[in-house]
């Protein structure tokens, strides 16, 4: 087992990068990266995230296993966690000395990388890492809806939920093409974010990509994972299995792919049972592995730091909550408390039962 020196770098210049070996222990941070007028994305001059000191960078260790994350390993997971974390820090705009923040319009992604620059993962921020005080442009607002409900969701003035595609308002009928054909447009999230795919491996031509981020973060990055067929590590995202099927990405060999996501079992956005007045997030089944954490205490204790995972097939609780999910949260009651990681499972899944989906609806 071999630990990879970590140092920063003013700018690219990629080495021809050695295959990483099973089981190396790599050290992360935020890596400097140059500006480039041909990308599509445009390189922020900020400093790293507060939490981050130049003279002593915060490092986040994982184990690799044949360049793909020991996703049984808690503490590699944990590591991820906070890689997500990370990019909601506000970073300190007085200092030009950085350029640690790749932006297009409302997406932003963060680079971490090793010294040798062999492994380089982009971490996407979510649109909000609290539901319950988000700003969200009309342009969020559209994409989300599009993505994770069930027939285009829309909210009108008087924050009335309605559906675009829905043929018939006295029962559940969506117009299929209606949904496949708003699910491609000029301002749509998903095909923004292949870019971010195109510059890192334009930027990093020899490394090893991996893509993480939290909530819709997390979407982003299992998105640029289905189609690109890179490793994604999602952290209580919604549901992303009815929205690849839309635009044509799931096929029968999509279970296989390095896909994960992690989450708790109280969160109601992973689960698909979340609207507020601007955004139904209606999707809870997600492409690839899901890894769940489930809490169980002893005594009712709350404060008991005895904490054992139940099975994943465990009965769901009846109560969710919002605020499960919080990165925060998942860090602090489940990731750093678990001696262990959640079987992680691909099981066949629907997200929207209760809907009838038909290209052409007749009059009912």
């Amino acid at each position: 087992m071999t630990l990879l020196s970590v140092a920063l770098c003013s700018a690219i210049q990629v080495p021809v990068s050695t295959p990483l070996k099973s089981a190396v222990v790599v050290s992360l941070q935020n890596v400097l990266v140059a500006e480039s007028a041909s990308l599509p994305l445009s390189l922020l001059s900020l400093a790293p995230p507060s939490h981050v000191d130049s003279e002593s960078p915060q490092n986040f260790s994982l184990t690799i296993k044949d360049n793909l994350p020991d996703m049984l390993n808690p503490h590699t997971v944990l590591s991820l966690a906070r890689i997500s974390q990370a990019t909601y820090i506000q970073p300190k705009l007085e200092s030009d000395s950085y350029k640690s923040l790749w932006e297009s319009g409302r997406i932003k992604g963060y680079i971490f990388a090793n010294t040798e620059l062999s492994l380089v993962i982009l971490a996407f921020q979510g649109l909000a890492s609290d539901f319950r005080k988000a700003s969200l442009s009309q342009t969020d607002i559209s994409n989300l809806n599009m993505m994770f409900s069930c027939c285009n969701a829309h909210f009108n003035f008087i924050n009335w939920k309605t559906y675009d595609c829905q043929r018939d308002s006295r029962f559940k009928v969506c117009d299929s093409r209606c949904v496949s054909d708003r699910s491609n447009f000029d301002d749509s999230y998903y095909n923004i974010v292949q870019s971010f795919f195109t510059a890192c491996r334009q930027f990093y031509p020899n490394a090893n990509l991996w893509f993480t981020g939290h909530s819709t973060g997390g979407s982003f990055a299992s998105l640029v994972g289905i189609t690109q067929g890179i490793p994604a590590i999602a952290f209580q995202s919604p549901g992303d299995l009815l929205f690849s099927a839309r635009i044509g990405l799931t096929t029968s060999n999509l279970p296989q792919q390095h896909i994960w996501h992690i989450g708790n079992d109280y969160d109601p956005i992973f689960r698909g049972l979340h609207a507020d007045k601007q955004v139904s997030f209606e999707t809870g089944c997600h492409v690839g592995s899901k890894c769940v954490y489930r809490e169980q205490r002893l005594n009712g204790d709350d404060k008991s730091n005895i904490f054992r995972i139940q099975k994943w097939d465990a009965p769901p609780p009846p109560k969710v909550n919002i605020y499960f999910h919080s990165i925060s949260v998942l860090i602090e009651r489940f990731l750093e408390r678990a001696t262990e990681v959640p079987e992680c499972i691909s099981k066949s899944c629907v997200d929207c039962g209760e809907w009838l989906f038909r290209e052409e609806v007749d009059d009912l």
